[in-house]
């Protein structure tokens, strides 16, 4: 895992100018649905890493890539089944959507419902 760099140190590495740095978006509902125990941490942790992966080009967005892939970028230190179940979670409840075959060990897409604007 790399070493995170606190924005203040950033900012005074750079003569005290804020530094651009890329940066992704999360629906407020989300937090929401942590805050109100709709989400759990995993859950929300991974759905917001879909969510700054994503190729936001498309609509819905959508990620590509398999367990692993997903695995290994977040350093998950869960089992691959709990990681399926997390899926299957954010799935069943509205958040995402795929298909996957069981066995299949080639990428799949997942798109990412939470990213579609709703009215408030």
């Amino acid at each position: 895992m790399g070493t995170l760099t606190p924005a203040y140190d950033v900012a005074v590495s750079n003569g005290g100018k804020p530094k651009t740095e890329r940066h992704g978006r999360i629906p407020y509902r989300m937090i929401d649905a942590l805050e109100r125990g709709d989400l759990n941490f995993a859950e929300f942790g991974l759905l917001c890493w879909l969510e700054c992966r994503a190729n936001h080009r498309k609509t819905p967005p959508e990620f590509t890539g398999t367990l692993n892939t997903i695995a290994d970028a977040v350093d998950w230190q869960e089992t691959d089944e709990w990681l399926r179940q997390c899926l299957v979670r954010l799935r069943d409840g509205g958040w995402i959507d795929y298909e996957v075959r069981p066995g299949q060990r080639k990428p799949f897409v997942i798109r990412l419902l939470a990213s579609q604007v709703h009215d408030v």
